[in-house]
């Protein structure tokens, strides 16, 4: 909770990875000092509660950056004891593929909800952010054209 991305960061872990919101980047002067975090775990990302917010009016924990998970990406429910919950922004992109999820599962766990007091703003607001892909091709590089040829003998 509280983090600030200053630098283009990956994060990798073989198991879980935890996250508290919120999560920002540093703001950017030009295209050569970008910063932003990428989020990349084996398992699952867990989203928690980070600190409420909604006091009186709906508002929203703000994580920037890219989840990559193999399993699942989980929001956690949360503030069930407060009048107004808070919802959750993401400023970058969700990427889940649901490799150990059973066939009732969703690789992407919506568990946070607004109530039914709320019923105008969504929990889960997704805004892409295009520094990601240049972010991206440091750590995993660029798509390109690749020509292969083989060659074989035949004896005779």
């Amino acid at each position: 909770s509280g983090y600030v991305c200053d630098r283009r960061t990956i994060f990798i872990s073989d198991g879980n990875i935890n996250i508290d919101p919120d999560i920002t980047s540093s703001p950017n002067s030009n295209n050569q000092n970008i910063s932003g975090c990428i989020f990349l775990a084996k398992n699952n990302i867990v989203i928690g509660a980070g600190t409420y917010k909604s006091t009186s009016n709906t508002a929203y924990d703000y994580i920037d950056g890219v989840l990559i998970a193999d399993n699942q990406i989980i929001f956690s429910l949360t503030d069930q004891d407060k009048n107004n919950s808070d919802g959750i922004e993401i400023g970058g992109s969700l990427i889940a593929f649901g490799s150990n999820t059973s066939s009732s599962d969703s690789a992407i766990s919506l568990r946070r909800n607004l109530g039914l007091y709320n019923q105008t703003k969504p929990t889960l607001v997704l805004s892409y952010n295009n520094k990601y892909t240049s972010i991206s091709q440091i750590f995993f590089g660029k798509q390109f054209s690749l020509y292969k040829q083989e060659v074989g003998f035949k004896s005779f």
